[in-house]
């Protein structure tokens, strides 16, 4: 928990929201000292009965509680008690992560259940067909090669919605952004694909939010590997251009 915060990178009054979930002993034990300085290692039981250790549990929770508060006043930021999950993220105003814990046992298992999702026959036959033959400059060139309500439509769309879904995931908090960078590279595959057309499609069916967790992901994605890899996204995309025009000459 070293840069909880980032507090040599946010000024004061910035806006931030963190996220400190599952308040349980553990938590308290291994954070609040980290982050806020050491808490009191012990307290005097109360006199409803309860033990020593159930006693200094209680302290250290509303001690932690009243340093957030803290922080909350310092940095002008939020800060929300989530008890359902079990990471700790600090995330701007647009809900961009900005810091996120080591992957959770929690999140480990989602990102395990979407793997063995792509794994689906027809959803493993529909990402082959896309990677193979969709490869629009236009809107129009789209509903030429995969047109709504068609089998190749439908496996266009079975393509996008199943990364959107599984981008949101990531938007939203769900998972690991590194572990999902780490292990999933195929949903910028698919973004670079379809942005070239993708404002023109959201303007046709009047949707804005089409497509738009897998374009915040890609973005992201974008920013993290060239910081790990320098040049990555320039190579791929000399790639993407390579089968594009392979599959122009073919057709």
């Amino acid at each position: 928990m070293e840069g909880f915060l980032y507090r040599d990178g946010i000024d004061r009054g910035a806006r931030v929201r963190i996220h400190v979930v599952q308040l349980s002993k553990l938590a308290v034990m291994k954070f609040a000292p980290v982050v806020f300085g050491s808490a009191r290692k012990s307290a005097s039981a109360e006199p409803g009965g309860l033990s020593d250790e159930r006693g200094a549990y209680a302290s250290r929770s509303i001690l932690f509680c009243k340093q957030l508060r803290t922080v909350q006043k310092f940095f002008s930021c939020t800060v929300d008690l989530l008890p359902a999950r079990s990471s700790i993220n600090v995330t701007n105003e647009q809900g961009d992560v900005l810091m996120d814990s080591k992957p959770t046992y929690e999140q480990a298992q989602l990102h395990l259940t979407i793997f063995e999702q792509r794994r689906e026959a027809r959803l493993r036959e529909a990402r082959d067909w896309f990677f193979k033959n969709y490869h629009p400059e236009s809107m129009e060139e789209s509903m030429r090669i995969a047109a709504p309500m068609t089998e190749n439509g439908n496996k266009v769309m079975m393509v996008f919605s199943y990364w959107d879904q599984a981008c949101a995931f990531l938007n939203h908090g769900l998972l690991n952004e590194d572990l999902f960078f780490e292990t999933t590279g195929e949903f910028f595959g698919v973004w670079e694909r379809v942005a070239p057309i993708v404002e023109e499609g959201r303007k046709m069916f009047v949707n804005p939010l089409f497509l738009g967790n897998l374009e915040k992901a890609a973005k992201r994605f974008e920013t993290w590997i060239e910081k790990r890899a320098p040049g990555h996204v320039a190579a791929m995309r000399a790639w993407t251009k390579q089968l594009r025009g392979a599959a122009k000459s073919a057709a």
